[in-house]
């Protein structure tokens, strides 16, 4: 135990891990979609990187919850990963959703 937080640096790099395989895979798949050459003013579309981190933080809150609940998962089962992938996954959702409620706010209005 430490004074203070807890944190566990591994369940960071689980994180990261994870968002990266994403986006890679992502970037594979569909280049032009994920990270657009050109973004003009009259194309209402978002970039996908920030729709499928926005996905991707949704599915981590939503496995955690499920970890939590049921105390069940491929090694997580140690609450303060659980703790820490939740505040990152918080974090993350919070900034993704300022950028796409902007960006939608100034191309619906």
């Amino acid at each position: 135990t430490g004074v203070g937080t807890f944190f566990d640096v591994l369940a960071l790099c689980l994180f990261v891990d994870v968002w990266r395989l994403a986006m890679h895979t992502s970037l594979l798949l569909a280049p032009s979609w994920t990270f657009p050459k050109r973004l003009s003013q009259d194309n209402a579309d978002t970039p996908g990187l920030f729709k499928l981190t926005f996905l991707l933080s949704v599915a981590w809150l939503v496995a955690l919850v499920l970890m939590k609940r049921h105390a069940t998962g491929v090694g997580l089962t140690d609450p303060i990963k659980i703790h820490v992938l939740a505040c990152l996954a918080s974090y993350v959702f919070f900034f993704v959703s300022l950028v796409l409620a902007t960006h939608y706010n100034a191309a619906i209005f």
